[in-house]
């Protein structure tokens, strides 16, 4: 109960405190502006100089308060994320709870200078350490704190038995973490939990690690502040991938089809400074949006993940072949091969990896889902996929749509062997099938159908698309519910059985 209460008490400030700033700010910004218009009226021109002065001082304030907003914004989010997790939890065991290390990330905005409110949370540091497991692991040792065990490591180690995920034959879902299958390690510092930490306080204390880490690597790529939890969100998603995949200290990793670097900042926080990532894009700087692929490249490579990033602007085949004496541990395509234009050059990507890399790890959407609010997103790429074999100058993220089984089918014929596959429920705020949704709602999409489309049944095919696709929105607006991502498969494939 003390946890929920100390929950209750974060987030009730949190709406004060929000609801008081913007009320102060707004208040004193409209009493500057109509002081403004009555000097104006009187031609008076040093007060309207300082006026002047005062409210711009004004914006410069609101648009700090708007980045220190959204980040108290991704605060409360965790905190309804810890809550549940801990109901959940009641439900399930009687157990003891521990308070949940709890971190509001903040901007450096005195804001009780200009806004008459107690602010009294701690704020912790922006800055990621030079040593990757530095800040994570003093996490750690405070979830650790109250186990304590005189066991020693390696009767520890020779009591644990490693197993490999179970999946059906029928189903490429794993099942879940169980008791019987305990999780040894921490997957993001890589210190081994004490022998009597329970199952429930490993899922826990990893859940709440990593939303802390996946702040502090957002935090190094190019993002709106304003919108910082849509990074977050982002982040978020690929570092549950990478640990699925065990991306390890040390290793040298080849990334396919980077973009912007979400996933790049991932692997880079992952490889620590003794390894490295080397992107691979062959796309036009100039493209992307809000942020090009060179502005956002530039910016990550500038961050303190930057020694450990190399980004490289041409086909994958073409990198590989000048450099035959290179190896890597690791190839990385995530949610990159639907961007490729044919199947051609998918097969031709993972026939150059072979003898070049120990494992493969891919995640791509699974066209499938476990909630009705994701049937949006599966018929809008389908519609994308359609319009673009038909008009292949057609702008679009979905150029070859693949199943997770047709791309399993075609990394083993090329001669690599499936060690895991899982398939992962993303979180609400992971937004991506709500923008492929808004691509085919727009006026640019009906635009290209009428123009490049030829044929009339393909037409009215595309357009049925598009229709059952506005009619599943329109029934999740009845139901009160918002669009969100489909399924997302990933796999690891290695050369070795």
């Amino acid at each position: 109960m003390a946890t929920l209460q100390c929950l209750t008490d974060v987030r009730e400030q949190l709406d004060q405190w929000r609801s008081d700033c913007y009320h102060h700010i707004d208040n004193v910004y409209d009493q500057a502006q109509r002081q403004l218009a009555l000097i104006l009226e009187k031609h008076n021109a040093e007060l309207t100089k300082k006026t002047t002065q005062n409210v711009e001082s004004l914006k410069t304030i609101r648009r700090e308060l708007g980045e220190l907003l959204s980040e108290g914004n991704i605060a409360y989010r965790q905190i309804d994320k810890l809550k549940k997790q801990i109901n959940e939890i009641k439900r399930n065991e009687q157990e003891r709870i521990n308070d949940p290390d709890i971190r509001i990330i903040t901007h450096k905005l005195d804001v009780e200078k200009h806004v008459d409110i107690i602010w009294n949370v701690k704020p912790v540091e922006e800055e990621l350490p030079k040593q990757r497991t530095t800040k994570t692991a003093s996490s750690c040792i405070h979830h650790f704190r109250s186990y304590s065990s005189t066991d020693s490591d390696e009767e520890n180690r020779k009591q644990r038995t490693t197993k490999k995920p179970y999946t059906s034959k029928k189903s490429i879902r794993p099942s879940m973490p169980t008791s019987q299958k305990p999780i040894d390690k921490c997957r993001v510092c890589f210190m081994t939990f004490p022998k009597r930490m329970t199952q429930n306080d490993r899922i826990k204390h990893l859940l709440i690690v990593m939303s802390e880490q996946a702040v502090r690597i957002a935090s190094c790529c190019l993002h709106d502040p304003e919108h910082f939890f849509i990074q977050v969100a982002q982040t978020e998603h690929r570092l549950k991938l990478a640990q699925i995949w065990s991306i390890q200290p040390g290793s040298n990793v080849l990334e396919i089809g980077c973009g912007q670097g979400d996933c790049t900042a991932v692997l880079a926080s992952l490889v620590g400074s003794s390894g490295h990532v080397t992107g691979i894009d062959p796309g036009d700087l100039s493209y992307g949006s809000p942020y090009t692929l060179g502005q956002a490249q530039e910016h990550l490579k500038n961050s303190q993940l930057g020694a450990q990033i190399t980004f490289k602007q041409t086909e994958v085949q073409q990198f590989l072949a000048d450099d035959r004496s290179v190896k890597y541990d690791v190839a990385v395509p995530a949610h990159s091969i639907w961007y490729f234009a044919s199947l051609d050059i998918l097969q031709d990507i993972l026939q150059a990896l072979k003898g070049r890399v120990q494992r493969v790890c891919i995640a791509e959407y699974a066209l499938s889902t476990t909630s009705n609010n994701a049937f949006p997103h599966i018929l809008s790429v389908f519609a994308q996929n359609t319009l673009f074999l038909r008009d292949s100058t057609w702008t679009t993220n979905i150029r070859t749509l693949l199943s997770p089984m047709a791309i399993s089918e075609i990394i083993k014929k090329i001669g690599f062997h499936l060690v895991t596959s899982t398939i992962l429920t993303p979180a609400e705020d992971l937004l991506d099938g709500e923008w492929e949704t808004n691509i085919v709602l727009s006026n640019d999409f009906l635009q290209a159908v009428n123009q490049k489309v030829v044929r009339i049944n393909e037409k009215v095919t595309i357009c049925a698309m598009r229709d059952a696709m506005i009619s599943a929105i329109e029934t999740l607006k009845l139901q009160n519910k918002k669009i969100s991502t489909m399924d997302i498969w990933t796999a690891v494939f290695s050369v070795t059985v």
